[in-house]
């Protein structure tokens, strides 16, 4: 304590100097730019708990890092010509490489700093009138306009998607690489690699989950200040994506089983909304109508006329009585004769379920899944679609876009999972399978198409 008082006597007595101002030398090799998003759909989870949002820090930059990389590989990875590992270098020299026991952590040579902005707050779902829908309700609800896409919440009554969510984003790379052997790897500069992951994330991809389904659309606004321009019209819009495709996909072979796009990619855009979420919502709702294909039925109930879907006529659940050998007495006949599950072309697991009083009455019960399998006999639980939807916006407006990935390849086998058992199940059509299906009208579902998702998109292109 004694030590202590001479110490602060000392001090007040000495004559001490005000510290010389500290300079900081601006790094001349390595650049730095910060750009401005919104998000044009709500952002579904984005926390560190999966599925789960977080108001105040909606936005993580390990998030911004990942969809990097993915769309940095979707773009670049054709300049390897199949050689994953020489691909799997310049990706972890670029964008950091995880620690293992052999190896420290590679560094990423793109600095990521996330500044989210205040304001997200909880996205209040609505019902096809436009209505509020109240808790304990949520935006996966069937009631919910937007249930379709959003249909992993309508179990979970505490979970919500968030609104109005912006952030800045401020990113730090080398100017050029630093020797011959780190070029050598790469099709163009540092700012050439970054500059095609950002504009493909920016186009085709999102923050959060679901984004293939576009939520968490993001839109830049500004680039280091400057108000990012918009497309005149659809026209524009369409010859802008083809010029930038060609800037920034590298023509070549991509290693197996590596999501990307293509110089020539197959993609097609709507028509013009006067906000994006409607542009959103037309897509999603006309994906539901392909993959449902049901008959619109007109039926009395409490003494009000009302509409009830009729049944699937799609194959899948047909097949999965076929399967299980059970079937409703109200299902007897059999709409399709087909002995596949083409619909898992859109992505796994694929759930055929049956309502409840349709179980009680003899159809398959519980959750009937359809997933992967490995020739080693691993299980794939998971297949991201290859099916992107999500918004764009033009001047004065926005536009739904659609567009398929290459190289989401499916698993060896598919296996049906039900009640009493599994079975080893197929998804690929062959030509007359697929003029066989048709709709409560008679009408071909595919066209004379046997890739499910493409027969999508041209029933887009109309």
């Amino acid at each position: 304590m004694e030590h202590c008082k001479r110490w602060e006597k000392m001090m007040r007595g000495a004559n001490l100097k005000e510290p010389p101002e500290l300079t900081l030398r601006e790094d001349m090799n390595r650049s730095v730019q910060t750009r401005a998003y919104r998000l044009l759909t709500p952002l579904f989870g984005g926390s560190v708990q999966p599925g789960q949002p977080d108001q105040h820090a909606a936005v993580r930059g390990s998030s911004v890092r990942g969809q990097l990389r993915f769309w940095w590989r979707a773009t670049r990875g054709g300049y390897y010509q199949g050689d994953l590992a020489r691909m799997k270098a310049a990706e972890s020299l670029l964008w950091g490489a995880a620690s293992s026991l052999r190896h420290k952590t590679g560094r990423s040579l793109v600095d990521v700093v996330v500044i989210n902005q205040p304001g997200a707050h909880p996205f209040t779902p609505v019902n096809r009138s436009n209505q509020p829908i109240r808790p304990p309700l949520t935006i996966g609800h069937p009631s919910s306009i937007d249930s379709y896409a959003a249909f992993p919440l309508n179990d979970k009554p505490d979970t919500f998607v968030l609104d109005h969510v912006a952030f800045h984003l401020q990113l730090t790379l080398p100017v050029r690489w630093e020797d011959e052997a780190s070029s050598a790897l790469f099709a163009g500069t540092p700012s050439d690699e970054l500059a095609a992951a950002l504009w493909a994330w920016e186009t085709f991809g999102g923050i959060g989950a679901r984004t293939r389904r576009g939520f968490g659309a993001l839109h830049c606004l500004q680039v280091d200040g400057v108000a990012c321009p918009l497309p005149n019209d659809v026209r524009t819009l369409k010859a802008w994506l083809n010029r930038q495709l060609a800037q920034h996909v590298v023509a070549g072979v991509w290693p197996e089983h590596v999501p990307h796009l293509a110089q020539h990619l197959r993609f097609h855009v709507g028509t013009r909304h006067n906000e994006a979420l409607s542009a959103w919502r037309e897509l999603i709702g006309k994906l539901k109508d392909f993959r449902q294909q049901r008959p619109v039925n007109r039926v009395e109930r409490r003494g009000r006329i009302v509409p009830q879907p009729g049944r699937n006529h799609w194959p899948e659940q047909d097949e999965v009585r076929e399967i299980t050998g059970r079937r409703s007495r109200r299902h007897q006949d059999v709409i399709s004769t087909v002995r596949k599950f083409p619909r898992a072309a859109f992505g796994l697991p694929l759930l055929i379920q049956y309502k409840k009083e349709d179980q009680k009455d003899g159809d398959p019960r519980g959750d009937n899944k359809v997933v992967g399998r490995l020739r080693d006999g691993t299980n794939v639980e998971r297949l991201a679609s290859p099916l992107i939807l999500r918004p764009l916006l033009v001047n004065n407006g926005a536009v739904g876009l659609a567009a398929i990935l290459e190289g989401v390849d499916m698993p060896d086998q598919l296996l049906l999972n039900y009640e009493r058992g599994s079975q080893v199940v197929e998804w690929q059509l062959t030509a007359e399978e697929a003029a066989m299906l048709t709709n409560h009208r008679g009408q071909p579902i595919l066209g004379n198409e046997t890739d499910v998702v493409q027969a999508f998109l041209n029933r887009l292109e109309g």
